[in-house]
C-alpha cells in the first residue's frame, strides 16, 4: 500500500487543509498592466474577506462604532 504525502496544515478542528496557489505572470511587456490589475484585485478581495470574517465574528464596523445608521451592517440575530 502506498502512502500519499501532501504539503498542508492542521486546522483548529483537527482536519487537514491545503492552500491553492495561482501564479499570474506576464510573458510580454504589453500584458504587464493586466497582471498588475489582477494583483490589485486580489489584494482588495483579501481585505473584503478579512472584513467579512470580522463582521461574522461580531466585531463592530467603524459605522456601527460611530453610530452611522446609513452605513451600518444589518445583523440578524444576536451578536456574541
Amino acid at each position: 500500500m502506498s502512502t500519499i504525502k501532501l504539503k498542508g496544515y492542521r486546522r483548529t478542528d483537527s482536519l487537514f487543509g491545503i492552500r491553492n496557489h495561482i501564479v499570474v505572470m506576464s510573458t510580454v511587456s504589453c500584458a504587464n498592466s493586466v497582471v498588475e490589475q489582477i494583483a490589485r484585485a486580489d489584494a482588495v478581495a483579501d481585505e473584503i474577506f478579512e472584513f467579512l470574517l470580522d463582521v461574522c465574528n461580531a466585531k463592530q464596523t467603524a459605522a456601527e462604532v460611530n453610530n452611522c445608521k446609513e452605513f451600518a451592517v444589518n445583523r440578524i440575530g444576536p451578536a456574541f
